[in-house]
Parts: structure tokens; sequence; C-alpha cells
């Protein structure tokens, strides 16, 4: 949902007096590793004493013989696992799909599954309604675990670490893709061209091929292409605290104009229609196709249907020292619903992450294993033999990097999307649009963007800064919390309101009030009954706002501007003097205290 600004609203405080143990709601766990700077604090075992018989739901994109294979994994732990766990796994369409539903399911209270097939940035999505059982201290449980961290291929590990949670670790990846280069072999030859490596080589090569018939290249509008683009020019997505577009830079501006120059003196066109890039591949009409690994089926197909001539796998082309290769897919996060379902779906995802399991699904469905160690298992060791485009996409495994995993991402993908629509179909100035592309995503991130403190139970103090240089902060007094939690400000933009909305995450339920404490100029509530302030929460189940009815009730000073409630649960908040008239703060990024 979109948001209407009717009105600038500023925050100039925010604090939060926790005064008690708190109760999680989604169970009490025997213990968790805490963590102050990375130094492990305490060490042990998350794992329930019982181990009654219990069945969870996995959500997941595949089907047809991806679907099958998926299945006869579950199969295989259903039938041999040690904790009387049964997964009942469901393909629900697409990843969009998925994301769609659980986040409906999330609104309106509906029922949930355990496991889900979730892009990082979809679990961020999730975490802002507290649903997401992060994984930090299973992965490091000594019990529970997984000892051999060492194993995984480089950024499998860091894939699904959320920014804007703390860094923490909401998925793991038991697949993995690539963004690669397909070549024809044959053009290549017949044009007396080597495989270019280096984008100058790449032009050089485009005008070579063309032909009668025969295009360079034709490239598409997808996000994760451009990534890989800008990387392999050195250039960035995001700035460092992913608060800023970065990709209207030069690197940006000369991948679109490459292609947008190779389509306009005739080496290169834009696809007919979906996916007819690859048929035109296939029937050698098409010397470079950027495509994901996981098409390489697909790919395979439509070359032995049409021309069945030789083709390859290589890497994006780069500027020397720049070579990158966008790497993404297929992974999977828990959903949270009780210490017992949640330890059983970490099991599960620990054994699809073991180097067995990861090595034959990558046979079986194309994808790679996140692995090391799975390089000789015989699934892999034969698909290599016997697939030499899938081993040549192996190979470019060391060079993998991946697009963030941040809250308001879908936005900006789609944002680029529409700006490579434009510079490379109707032929838009390349400069001015990725600029306008620049400036929206700036927008998403400010209204999306988390602000997260790790908390300790020795305490701490959180600080948010607006953008007039305003503070609020989050005080945690010693033994407030009982592990180490991530305390998160959320601006929200779901809400139906005209302003700004926040939550507090995750949904934590507390025994003793939380005290919100709210600093507000005149300006910031004009119009407004100061004295009828209050705090308000919507409802999604009714479609109404409904007075958040703090168990501590409030403290007004309408002399120096001040509202306190002392809240027992941590949710979605705005402050209003009755539901048609909206207060709401703004609170963005800033350094936090230690």
């Amino acid at each position: 949902m979109g948001r209407l600004f009717s009105r600038s609203v500023w925050a100039v405080g925010l604090a939060l007096l926790m005064i008690a143990a708190l109760r999680m709601e989604f169970g009490t766990r025997q213990a968790v590793i805490a963590r102050e700077g990375g130094t492990v604090l305490a060490r042990s075992s998350v794992v329930a004493v019982t181990s009654q018989p219990i069945t969870i739901t996995f959500w997941h994109a595949h089907s047809a013989a991806r679907g099958a294979a998926i299945q006869r994994l579950v199969d295989e732990f259903n039938a041999t696992n040690s904790y009387s766990i049964t997964v009942d796994s469901q393909s629900v369409g697409g990843a969009q799909e998925i994301y769609n539903q659980v986040i409906d399911r999330l609104r309106m209270g509906g029922p949930l599954p355990s496991l889900v097939l979730a892009h990082p940035s979809s679990m961020a999505d999730f975490a802002r309604y507290g649903a997401v059982r992060f994984l930090d201290d299973y992965v490091d449980d000594p019990v529970a675990g997984i000892l051999d961290t060492a194993d995984f291929s480089p950024g499998v590990l860091d894939y699904y670490r959320l920014p804007e949670y703390g860094g923490q670790l909401a998925g793991l990846q038991y697949g993995r893709s690539l963004e690669v280069m397909y070549y024809n072999t044959h053009l290549i030859t017949t044009a007396g061209i080597t495989i270019p490596t280096t984008w100058d080589a790449f032009e050089t090569a485009c005008i070579s091929i063309t032909g009668e018939g025969v295009s360079g290249t034709v490239p598409t509008d997808d996000a994760s292409l451009f990534a890989n683009w800008l990387w392999s020019r050195g250039g960035r997505l995001l700035s460092d605290d992913m608060n800023r577009a970065r990709f209207d830079e030069q690197p940006g501006i000369d991948s679109l104009l490459l292609f947008q120059d190779l389509i306009n003196e005739g080496y290169a066109r834009m696809p007919l229609w979906d996916y007819e890039e690859q048929q035109a591949f296939g029937n050698g009409q098409v010397g470079f196709l950027f495509r994901s690994s996981s098409g390489l089926p697909f790919v395979r197909q439509q070359v032995e249907e049409g021309a069945n001539q030789a083709w390859g796998v290589t890497r994006v082309p780069a500027d020397p020292g720049k070579e990158a290769v966008n790497t993404y897919g297929a992974g999977v996060g828990i959903l949270q619903h009780s210490t017992e379902a949640d330890l059983a779906a970490w099991r599960f995802i620990r054994w699809m992450t073991e180097p067995g399991q990861t090595a034959r699904w990558a046979a079986l469905s194309g994808y790679f294993p996140v692995r090391i160690s799975a390089s000789t298992h015989p699934s892999v060791t034969a698909k290599l033999a016997d697939d030499a485009q899938w081993a040549q996409a192996y190979d470019l495994l060391p060079l993998g990097r991946s697009e963030p995993g941040i809250r308001g991402y879908h936005d900006m993908r789609g944002v680029l999307g529409d700006a490579m629509w434009s510079i490379l179909y109707d032929g838009a100035n390349v400069t001015d649009t990725l600029y306008d592309a620049a400036v929206a995503t700036d927008l998403i991130l400010a209204e999306t963007g988390p602000d997260s403190t790790r908390i300790s139970p020795a305490g701490g103090t959180a600080v948010y800064t607006n953008t007039e240089g305003l503070s609020a902060t989050a005080q945690l007094r010693p033994g407030s919390v009982a592990t180490t939690q991530t305390v998160s400000y959320v601006p929200v933009g779901d809400l139906p309101t005209d302003n700004l909305a926040f939550a507090l995450a995750p949904q934590l339920t507390f025994s003793e009030p939380v005290t919100v404490t709210i600093y507000y100029r005149a300006e910031d509530v004009a119009g407004m009954d100061e004295g009828a302030l209050r705090l308000h929460s919507y409802h999604w189940p009714s479609g109404s706002w409904v007075e958040a009815a703090p168990c501590g009730g409030y403290i007004t000073d309408t002399v120096n501007r001040v509202l306190q409630a002392a809240v027992c649960r941590f949710g979605d908040y705005v402050l209003m003097d009755w539901a048609y008239s909206i207060y709401l703060p703004l609170v963005l990024r800033a350094p936090v205290s230690p």
C-alpha cells in the first residue's frame, strides 16, 4: 500500500523502559546463546526435553520434476528422522504467491506454515510482524546445531542475515543459483572471436556475431541481471548503511548505456514475448543470453529442439578485477509456532543442508549444493561428469555475491525493472531514468528500514535519530530481557493511515509494562486534542483502529508535550486523538550505543 503525506510529523523522543523479565510469545526456551560483539557469553542447548510426534507444514515453490525431487527428500526425512517429525510438504505456487499468502495470513490471523520458502527480503517483511524464528542460537547449539559451518560455501551463512534486524539469520539455503551468460559456440567460432570476458570484448563480439536473422544479445529487464552488470563494473546497489541508492552512479549508467547503444545500433534487441529470447538462443539466433543457471534444463531443451548448436555457460563479462556472479535461490525460514514446532522445523532445515542432502538435491534439481564437501559426493561428481554446462556454472561459485535482504527490496526491484524497461524498450535517457529510480528507492528505504539494537540481559541503550537530528532512546535496564534480543523500531507503510506508522518488533509480550514515552511539538499535533492523545493499534481481521489499551495506563503532560503509555506487548502503533486524526513519529536510522 502506498502512503499519503498530508502533514509533516516528527518524533523528537521515544523511550522504552523495561522493568521485568519478558516472556516470549512463542514459548520459553531452555537456554540460548547470548552474544555481545560476536563473543559467545553462554553456550547451552535449546533442545527441548520432550520428543512427542509432531507434524509441521512446509510451503515451497517447486513443481514438476523439482517438486517430485523435493518430495522424495521430504519422504526420506519423514521415514528416517529419530524425532517423530513429519513434514507436510506443499507446493504453493511461486515465491510471490507464497509471500502474498503469508502476508495475508499474518494480517488476518490465518494459520501459517512452520517452514516457508522465501527470499531474504520476504523474511525481512515477515519479521516486521514478529513472525520469524531467527536461527542463530540453533546454528550455534552444541546439540542441535551445525558444528561444521566452515564447510558451507562462501556467502551461504550470510545470505539470510537481515541487516535491519541486527544481522540475525532468518533462513538457510539448501541449493543455489547463479546469474550466468549463455553463449553460442558455433556463432562465436564462425565470427572468428573468443568468448568475451570483458565488456569491451562483449561489445565487439555482439557486433561481430550480428547478421541476417542473428542478434548479438537479447537482454531482459530483470533487476538481478542489472545488479550483476553493476557489480561487474565495480558499482554498488546501495550505500554501506543501506539507506541510499547508489546504482545511479557511473557504473550503473555505463551498464545500461552499453545495451541501449547495442539495441539502437541493431546489434541487440529486446524479447518479443516472455522467454522468447530463450527460444531464439536455442534456434541459433542469439549469440549471448543472460539468465539464471536454474534455467539450464530449459535452455538445453530449446537447443535440442532448435538448431542443436554447441553452447556453453560462463560468467557475466566484467572490467578486470571486478568479476562477480549474482548468487541466489532455494532457501527456507521458520515462522514461529511453538518451541517444539520451531525446533522440529530447524531439524529439517539442518538435515536439508547437510552435504548428502544438498548434493542429491543439486543433482536432482539442477541447483548447486551449499556445502563445499558436496563436490566429492557421488551425486555431484556424476552430475559434473555428465553435464558440461552445469559444470561450467559450478566453477563460478567462488565469484558469488548476493543482493541485499532488506525490507522494501521487492519494491526496489520493481523500480529497477521499470527503469530498465524504459531505457531498453523505450530508449529513455539513462542518466535521468536511473536518477529518478534512485530517488524512488531512497523513499522506499526511508519508509521501510527498521532500526535495531542488540540488548543483552545486562541491559543497554538504543538511540534513534530523525531527519531533524532530534533523538529518541530505548533504555533497557539490567534484567529486562532474560536472553539477548534484537529490538527494532520499524517504520511501516502497510497500515491504512495518511501518515507514517511504526512497529516495535519482535512482537514480544511482557509480564510487566514497557513504558513508551513520546515527546512532540505543537505543530506535530495541530488540530488535535492533546488531552485525548492515545496510542492506537491496527486490528487486521476487523480492518479497524483500536486503542492499544496499555496495561499500565497513560501519563499525559500537555504543558511539556509528553505522552507516556505503559504497554505489555510490542506491536503496531500510531498516536492519535481519535480514529481519524493521526500523529505518527518518523524515526530514521542512527548509531546506537553498545
